[in-house]
């Protein structure tokens, strides 16, 4: 069916069919249109889970995919969509202007270019803007909505213990969404994990490749 967003009387199709490069499927599995593109990948210290990711700059948009190993995959919605088994792709479509912004400010900024979606086991996802604000320990991140297609893929069952080999989540991000006018020679990326425990758990874990901070886009 067709999931709706509700914003001042305001209804948005989120499912709304986008134009994107002919030859790629969002389906949430590491087919064939990934071939040629260079991975990377992650581990967490206490579960020794790898968490394996690739990013295609397309004619139209961006697409990223990511798996994790995860043998226990949960997900709720009686609970915050981060206390899910997700993944979270933070993206900075302008990594000159982050740099540049960095120093004149004397540190590293979320400017409003930057998104950030989040995608649980099942394909679900929240959508994130960056906005500049003050004060230490805020979060520099606040829910919006931009165009995106996404899915998740799991390779077994979810909500059982051992029940799965592993899940991936993939996204589609026109390059509008980004106030992009034309395709760009790289873009920032960072992703990271969110694992729990069982389904009730709400003490979830998040990791993300060492040296990266969710706040520091100049690290993607």
């Amino acid at each position: 069916g067709t999931n709706m967003f509700e914003y001042e009387e305001t209804t948005l199709d989120t499912n709304k069919k986008l134009d994107m490069d002919a030859n790629f499927v969002i389906d949430g599995k590491n087919n064939n249109e990934y071939d040629n593109v260079r991975s990377y990948s992650f581990e967490e210290s206490k579960t020794g889970m790898v968490v394996e990711s690739k990013a295609y700059l397309g004619e139209k948009g961006l697409f990223v995919y990511s798996y994790v190993d995860d043998t226990s995959i949960y997900v709720s919605s009686e609970k915050a969509f981060y206390q899910n088994d997700s993944i979270e792709f933070y993206i900075d479509p302008n990594p000159l202007k982050s740099m540049s912004l960095s120093e004149l400010n004397d540190g590293v900024v979320v400017n409003t270019d930057c998104i950030q979606l989040r995608i649980n086991a099942l394909g679900e996802c929240e959508k994130w803007y960056g906005r500049q604000v003050g004060g230490k320990g805020t979060y520099p991140w606040i829910q919006g909505y931009f165009d995106a297609t996404t899915a998740a893929y799991i390779d077994g069952e979810f909500n059982t213990k051992e029940g799965a080999k592993g899940y991936g989540v993939e996204a589609f991000i026109p390059y509008e969404a980004m106030n992009l006018t034309s395709k760009p020679e790289e873009i920032g990326l960072m992703v990271a994990f969110n694992n729990i425990e069982n389904r009730e758990d709400t003490s979830r874990r998040w990791f993300t490749s060492k040296g990266m901070s969710h706040d520091a886009v100049t690290s993607y």
